[in-house]
């Protein structure tokens, strides 16, 4: 994360954080909170983070309507790795159906469906939340919150690859974090048990 904030203060674009074991195309439950209790402890400013799957927080943002100030907790229900509760207070900024036409070579022209959805804010941090567990794989996830996604210094998305197509044309750099989350990115790590001797864990590797 240092790397991501030193790239971020000399850059033009925004910097994207890959959040990639939380990734829910790949197993991630897109509510762990490592990255997100790192920036409030850092008090991180000009930075969006996207796309948390979180329908109760998504519920009571639109009870509560734009403009109000609500507490939430973050994986209020989260037995996983990362998925440590994070209660706080959030502003809502904007809510929607969740309903938009995607962009981007991923998936550009398809109607998309988040469920009912939200832009919150914490300080100087805004988050996406949505209510159908999916990647941040086009802009259009927040943009059609109305979120400028070209006014911010660093960008989280929980997402290894799919958000390349559409989101790497607006930023600087693309930097790859392992904050803790189900879906492991350095496969030596897994306990397998019943491998051959011969088979690699690690690409480019011989063990």
């Amino acid at each position: 994360m240092t790397l991501a904030f030193s790239r971020a203060a000399l850059a033009s674009k925004p910097v994207i954080i890959a959040d990639t074991q939380d990734n829910p195309g790949a197993g991630g439950s897109s509510i762990t909170t490592g990255f997100l209790r790192a920036m409030i402890n850092r008090g991180a400013k000009d930075t969006l983070m996207a796309l948390f799957h979180e329908p109760e927080i998504a519920e009571a943002a639109h009870a509560a309507g734009k403009g109000a100030t609500i507490e939430v907790t973050f994986a209020a229900n989260g037995s996983g790795p990362g998925e440590e509760p994070l209660t706080t207070t959030v502003e809502v900024v904007a809510i929607s159906d969740g309903r938009f036409t995607g962009t981007g070579p991923m998936v550009g022209g398809q109607p998309i469906n988040m469920g009912p959805s939200a832009w919150l804010r914490i300080g100087g941090i805004d988050l996406v939340v949505g209510s159908v567990r999916q990647q941040p794989h086009c802009v259009a996830v927040c943009t059609h919150l109305g979120v400028d996604i070209t006014g911010y210094k660093v960008v989280v998305l929980k997402s290894s690859v799919h958000f390349r197509g559409d989101w790497q044309p607006y930023a600087d750099s693309v930097v790859v974090g392992a904050s803790p989350g189900a879906a492991l990115d350095d496969t030596g790590v897994i306990p397998f048990q019943h491998l051959r001797p011969d088979v690699r864990r690690r690409p480019m590797s011989n063990h």
